[in-house]
């Protein structure tokens, strides 16, 4: 289990994706990694733990999920980290239980809030489908 260093709200995830991503990119244009950038890894792996462990909030959405796996997938392929694939993969579970619709083939657009419905929305798909293909690419498990 990853814990984070100070406490955040689980809400925060897209913020804490955003960051982390934005150092990666500044990385791949040829800047050094920034002082915090393993502080904001952290940050982003004990969101996703916090995420499948602590209650939903009512903003939660699945698709800023894929964001944050995404960042995390990407901070891996800089510097591979051994934590980064046995968390998604448990993320991709948790996403997947939760807020994949098969009828629909997508996934729903907000978890925990009656103001929207709990049909799934495909369009959300390529924001989490990459989260199941790099899984694959790197376990070749026919699950992802």
């Amino acid at each position: 289990m990853v814990t984070c260093e100070a406490p955040l709200s689980i809400s925060a995830t897209r913020a804490v994706a955003s960051v982390t991503n934005l150092m990666v990119t500044a990385e791949k244009a040829g800047f050094p990694f920034a002082p915090t950038f393993a502080r904001t890894k952290e940050f982003a792996l004990g969101q996703v733990n916090a995420l499948m462990t602590e209650a939903l909030p009512s903003v939660h959405q699945p698709f800023m999920d894929g964001l944050m796996a995404s960042a995390l997938i990407d901070s891996h392929k800089r510097i591979p980290d051994p934590r980064i694939p046995h968390t998604l993969a448990a993320f991709s579970d948790f996403i997947w239980d939760r807020a994949w619709k098969a009828s629909e083939e997508g996934f729903i657009y907000r978890l925990n809030d009656a103001r929207y419905d709990t049909t799934g929305d495909a369009g959300l798909n390529q924001l989490i489908a990459p989260l199941y293909g790099w899984l694959w690419n790197i376990t070749r498990d026919s699950k992802f």
